[in-house]
């Protein structure tokens, strides 16, 4: 969550899970480990990412690395294998090269040349290019209660003071 303006992440924000598929389509459980107080995942064979504007981040073979700082946030990488002709796609139209200043074809090129993971069992060639992504956190809370959850126990509650409401009026 971030402040108005947008420019800062507002730290010790409570998260509630939800069990809306729009919401959750992210979400996954990885394994890892901490050593040295320093969080480790194990590979994650493919990770997805919504990041927002962006076209849906794929990558392959990806590990995160957080450190955690002594005010409270943690610093990180997120890296592995991104498949090198997404990027070419996203990035190389005439638009692309006027706004950013560069040829397509020579970013293509690039790109193919630099691939160094993910070779093609068919061809030997290489699909992916190593990619990584600084992670930059602050502390949040996530409570354990999804939506229906809290829709049992509420039930339960409705249905509990329901009969304690219609002993009262019992008159034998």
């Amino acid at each position: 969550m971030r402040d108005t303006a947008g420019k800062v992440f507002i730290p010790n924000y409570t998260f509630r899970p939800t069990d809306d598929p729009n919401f959750t389509l992210f979400n996954m459980r990885v394994k890892g480990r901490i050593h040295d107080g320093v969080v480790m995942t194990d590979t994650i064979p493919k990770f997805d990412a919504n990041l927002g504007q962006d076209p849906l981040l794929e990558l392959f073979k990806a590990r995160i690395r957080l450190e955690p700082q002594p005010d409270g946030t943690m610093k990180g990488i997120l890296g592995g294998y991104r498949d090198w002709r997404r990027i070419a796609e996203g990035n190389g139209s005439g638009y692309s090269e006027g706004l950013f200043g560069y040829q397509a074809p020579a970013v293509y090129y690039a790109l193919q040349r630099e691939a160094d993971g993910l070779q093609n069992p068919v061809t030997g060639e290489y699909d992916g290019i190593s990619v990584a992504y600084e992670i930059d956190t602050v502390p949040a809370f996530m409570t354990k209660e999804s939506p229906s959850d809290m829709a049992m126990a509420d039930k339960a509650l409705a249905d509990n003071a329901h009969a304690r409401s219609s002993k009262k009026g019992d008159v034998r």
